[in-house]
């Protein structure tokens, strides 16, 4: 399939070679191999029936296979139809199975916090063919070589509902009216067998990193550019409503112990190419490419990166790409399996250069993640203590190295319950990268959580700007304005989150706190029950049937919190809102001694509110030195 070309069903986009459909809503899909050949064969002979047999012959080749496993795949064609709309499969019973594409509507805009809408069924094409790239830009659009989406101005429209109700709007909104942002698309990856999609997207990722150290620039963040990718820019859309000014996109080739990087730097008011460059060098060269890139950029739009350091701290090829390929591994935001992979690289770049600031402030990212996540109370002290040394080392090898200031301010707040060694290296970490958008989100929910609200807000508020399709970016500003006690404001905020990220941990929880808050109790509970991750949806099932009287339910799901290792804090908010406050101040006491990180919500948590008159409560806040 790697010879497919992209193509679109209805508003939903369908790239064989990367595995990937992409819904009306943004989200990705990942298929498996079989799944998606069994899709394209389906689009190939769209709108007519395809047999059994037929299915059999093209994606089987022949061989003899149950109806079941036939099954299985249709199964699973029709959810991502369900899951991503666009097109839909109609059995026709004895004969086979055909596909109907949904026609690209245009509906009006949704109301914020609604799901996107449904494209109507009785819209349907006969036929859907692969979108044709235009023969060339004109000033509202430019063809990039990474796809070819037109529905792109609906669902940035769409989104931007959300941001006026999550007040973010001032920020995403450029002063004066100009477009000043950049914005750094993934680069292709263009390696003679496509396997190498971890070093291209690297590469641009560093110098995303690079541009967006300069205070001079504005630079769109890495999870906007990702959503953005293979997708046709519509540079009109993006230049009035996102504030972009250029895009840079690029493709790499690595073979034969040389790289070749072409990139071009495009303005959004016409269209027109501001720089565009090709290398071709041996694949030591690398680093001296991406400060070259960064440089240009750099010159170009103003700003100057002389006084910042614009690549990794290593000369070893070996050491960069197991950097780069746990650094992909960490953004697939997965499951221990996935961590513990990202981890073994880090490792694996330290072997190679001990040196390595960088790769010592990821392996401690990736420690206190395991611990904070997964470990139980025996074993996350331990592995705490050892993401504390890795970034105290990344820091002593690399005092300007903003990464190695903000692993340690993590591991400082999340491991250590440290708050003032936390916000010294969060003030320095935040001093050297204040454009970062995942530096932003950990910098304003921890000084909200510390009492310093108004720096907190506004640092969320430009990270939900600058990286408008990150859904940790506006999860994160939810939390900080539901722990202001602007209950309502925060509602959009989570659907924000919700809507680029249907399944997020604990959104739909945190949503359905504001709603308690807000004596909401049936949305609430709906809320609640949407969620999937354990601790988050039992805590709130126990308060809710708590307020709702029905005790016998708030005891189960109390009890089936308690066998969560590690959920403590959320064990205390349950027995404070039931009004067991002696029980929940002997729990928050164990969570104290065992560095539960959700310790330093205590300030600000509403769930605690019926606790805060009680001096061992204040002799807590105290310890923690948020008081």
């Amino acid at each position: 399939m790697a010879d497919e070309p992209i193509f679109t069903l209805g508003s939903t986009i369908v790239d064989p070679a990367g595995l990937r459909v992409t819904g009306a809503d943004g989200v990705h899909h990942s298929l498996q191999p079989r799944t998606m050949q069994v899709l394209v064969a389906l689009f190939h002979q769209a709108g007519t029936t395809v047999s059994r047999e037929s299915l059999n012959q093209s994606c089987w080749e022949g061989r003899i296979v149950g109806e079941d496993a036939i099954d299985r795949v249709l199964v699973q064609l029709r959810k991502l139809a369900h899951d991503s709309g666009g097109f839909h499969l109609e059995t026709i019973r004895g004969v086979g199975v055909r596909l109907l594409a949904q026609a690209a509507t245009t509906p009006a805009p949704a109301p914020a916090g609604s799901p996107p809408p449904a494209t109507a069924a009785a819209a349907v094409e006969p036929l859907a063919a692969p979108v044709q790239p235009p023969a060339a830009p004109t000033a509202a659009s430019v063809e990039t070589p990474l796809s070819w989406w037109k529905p792109l101005r609906l669902y940035v429209a769409g989104l931007l509902l959300l941001l006026v109700a999550a007040g973010a709007w001032w920020a995403l909104r450029p002063a004066g009216g100009n477009a000043d942002a950049v914005l750094v698309l993934p680069f292709q990856d263009m390696s003679p067998r496509r396997d190498q999609a971890w070093f291209a997207n690297g590469v641009a990722e560093e110098i995303l990193s690079a541009l967006s150290r300069d205070p001079r620039l504005r630079v769109m963040g890495r999870t906007t550019g990702e959503s953005l990718r293979a997708r046709a820019l519509d540079l009109a859309t993006l230049r009035a409503q996102l504030g972009v000014g250029h895009v840079l996109e690029g493709s790499l080739r690595q073979a034969g112990g040389r790289i070749r990087v072409a990139v071009r730097l495009i303005d959004t008011r016409d269209g027109t190419e501001r720089w565009t460059e090709s290398f071709d060098r041996p694949d030591g060269d690398i680093f001296a490419v991406q400060d070259e890139i960064a440089q240009a950029v750099a010159s170009r739009l103003g700003g100057t990166l002389d006084a910042v350091e614009t690549r990794p701290a290593t000369r070893s090829v070996p050491a960069h790409d197991a950097l780069l390929r746990g650094q992909q591994l960490v953004n697939l935001s997965g499951d221990e399996a996935t961590w513990r992979a990202a981890l073994a690289q880090f490792d694996a770049a330290i072997r190679a250069d001990p040196d390595y600031a960088a790769a010592h402030a990821a392996r401690a990212g990736a420690l206190s993640a395991i611990a904070g996540q997964f470990d139980d109370e025996q074993q996350a002290p331990r592995r705490n203590r050892a993401a504390l040394e890795a970034a105290q080392t990344a820091v002593r090898l690399a005092p300007d190295l903003a990464d190695a200031h903000a692993a340690l301010a993590y591991v400082l707040e999340r491991g250590q319950l440290d708050v003032r060694g936390a916000a010294r290296a969060y003030d320095r970490a935040y001093a050297l990268a204040q454009g970062d958008p995942d530096l932003l989100i950990r910098f304003g929910i921890f000084n909200v959580r510390v009492g310093d609200a108004t720096r907190g807000l506004a640092a969320l508020q430009r990270a939900s700007a600058l990286d408008p399709y990150n859904p940790r970016a506006w999860r994160a500003l939810g939390t900080a304005l539901y722990q202001s006690r602007r209950f309502a404001d925060s509602i959009p905020a989570f659907d924000s989150a919700l809507r680029l990220s249907p399944g997020m941990a604990a959104g739909h929880a945190y949503r359905g706190d504001a709603l308690l808050m807000l004596g909401r109790v049936a949305e609430a509970r709906a809320s609640y029950a949407a969620e999937t991750t354990g601790w988050a949806q039992l805590a709130g099932l126990a308060i809710v049937e708590a307020r709702s009287g029905n005790r016998p339910a708030s005891d189960s799901a109390l009890a089936s919190l308690r066998r969560i290792p590690g959920a403590g804090y959320q064990v205390a908010q349950v027995l404070a809102q039931r009004g067991e406050a002696a029980a929940a101040l002997a729990m928050l006491e164990t969570a104290h001694a065992a560095r539960d990180p959700g310790m330093l919500n205590l300030r600000n948590d509403p769930m605690l509110d019926p606790l805060r008159g009680d001096p061992r409560f204040r002799a807590l806040l105290a310890r923690l030195g948020i008081g």
